[in-house]
């Protein structure tokens, strides 16, 4: 065998059609880049979504229960408690993505739209990726890419089947959730009834106490009410609540006592806030911290010279865990920035190679090192900035297809030239 050869036969040439990528173990390597980069995509919006730092209540005053010769309490942040946060799992079977979507079939709990977009978008990540293997594949066996035809995928089918039965369950579910929140607007509506009756009733105010009590008790039990009528329904509430308060003859004692044992229970919820930041799970402390926010604002009122002590107490421990929750979120986001500038770097580095023309076997083979190298780099850096996580990856991609395009129609064309003079 002469040298020409042997060069031929070291070299990465393969009879694919024009256009097509070579398949090359480094082709190979930026593939998992790509799933991987696609998968994780899903995580990092869980990261982003983490961060409702700008709906914190800290910095508000908290509603509470008026009573005589006390201020309009403010309005509150929002009537229901903190939604419970959602994980997102990653998976890396399809099998268990469908095995997932027959559980929440058969669960009874609210399917959450976040999980349904998430197991949409991972079984198609895995689908596509399944999908250029076999036909790399295929490619690698000799057949010819115009004749490969797309295998039917049965689990597919049963995807999209389970889907759909999930369409319909949280149509369903939605309405049930809208119904139940008109029924509960209902239900507030007629407690608001009641106490407007009660104020209208001034001798026997002293002797209905115990019934308001109840009522602000039943209040609080019910759940959400249509958003639109949120705020309008508290307002009115607070309104008459108040206006209770200021007919009622409280005795001193009864007061004092009710004064007492709120003052206890507000004190003991400072404690816990306070003890937070000894929680290293920032994540958890913020969860933590709405709790007692909730709580806080449930509990009655103090003694009038104790109100603010107690307020600002509170407000000073969670103005400490809110600092720390948006600094993480601070520190993530610079990180990210990071990372996409030196994706960025790669994606020039990458481009200048392939502006530039090869035409030495050896050049080829040291810009081929220096590709791998680079792609290996990229797998060591975190996310960029969502918005920019998807483009940046197409850039690199884009731009790493391009150069082992030009590598493999330069081995071609090689080869033909090598065949005309042999045949000469």
């Amino acid at each position: 065998m002469d040298l020409q050869d042997r060069i031929l036969e070291q070299s990465p040439v393969n009879d694919q059609p024009k256009g097509q990528t070579e398949t090359a173990p480094v082709e190979e390597s930026l593939d998992v880049v790509s799933s991987q980069s696609s998968l994780t995509e899903v995580e990092n919006e869980t990261a982003v979504k983490e961060a409702p730092v700008e709906e914190s209540v800290a910095d508000e005053p908290v509603a509470e229960e008026p009573v005589a010769e006390e201020p309009v309490a403010e309005e509150p942040v929002a009537e229901e408690t903190v939604a419970e946060e959602t994980v997102l799992r990653l998976y890396t079977d399809k099998q268990e993505i469908v095995a997932r979507l027959q559980e929440l079939i058969e669960s009874d709990a609210f399917i959450k739209k976040e999980e349904i977009d998430n197991l949409k978008t991972q079984f198609y990540r895995l689908h596509l990726t399944e999908r250029e293997a076999q036909r790399k594949e295929f490619i690698e066996g000799g057949g010819d890419i115009e004749q490969y035809e797309v295998k039917p995928d049965a689990l597919e089918d049963e995807f999209k089947a389970k889907m759909s039965v999930i369409k319909e369950r949280r149509a369903q579910q939605f309405k049930s959730q809208e119904a139940e929140k008109a029924q509960n607007l209902k239900q507030k509506l007629d407690i608001i009834e009641q106490l407007k009756t009660l104020i209208t009733s001034p001798e026997e105010v002293n002797k209905s106490f115990q019934t308001v009590r109840t009522l602000q008790q039943q209040w609080r039990e019910i759940g959400a009410v249509p958003a639109e009528r949120s705020s309008e329904l508290w307002r009115t509430y607070q309104h008459f609540v108040e206006q209770y308060y200021d007919l009622v003859k409280l005795n001193n004692e009864a007061r004092e006592y009710d004064f007492k044992k709120n003052l206890e229970l507000k004190t003991r919820l400072c404690e816990t806030a306070e003890k937070l930041d000894e929680e290293e799970d920032v994540i958890s402390a913020f969860h933590q911290l709405q709790e007692l926010h909730q709580q806080f604002r449930d509990i009655g009122p103090v003694a009038k010279e104790k109100r603010e002590e107690i307020w600002n107490r509170f407000k000073a421990a969670s103005t400490i865990i809110n600092k720390k929750h948006q600094k993480y979120f601070e520190d993530i986001r610079a990180k990210e920035e990071e990372n996409l500038q030196a994706k960025t770097a790669l994606c020039e580095k990458v481009e200048a190679i392939i502006s530039s023309p090869v035409t030495q076997i050896s050049q080829w083979e040291k810009l081929t090192k220096e590709i791998i190298a680079m792609q290996a780099e990229w797998k060591t850096i975190g996310f960029a900035p969502q918005k920019m996580n998807v483009k940046i990856f197409e850039r690199f991609r884009t731009a790493c297809d391009t150069f082992f395009k030009s590598k493999t129609q330069f081995f071609k064309e090689m080869k033909s030239r090598y065949a005309e003079n042999i045949a000469k």
